[in-house]
């Protein structure tokens, strides 16, 4: 006889799959979009170029 699954492990799988759900979107928009304007920003401003010493 199978048992219904208890109230609070239904709780912690809807929360994780909550969870996957956000961290795969945000993995999918850190793949398609530009990196943030103030890094961008940074690296533009950026005057360092490394020396090669031969």
């Amino acid at each position: 006889m199978n048992r219904p699954a208890p109230r609070s492990a239904t709780v912690m799988y809807a929360i994780s799959a909550t969870c996957a759900a956000i961290g795969a979107l945000l993995w999918v928009r850190g793949q398609t979009s530009a990196p943030p304007r103030f890094y961008a920003d940074y690296l533009a401003a950026d005057s360092y170029t490394p020396r090669v010493i031969a």
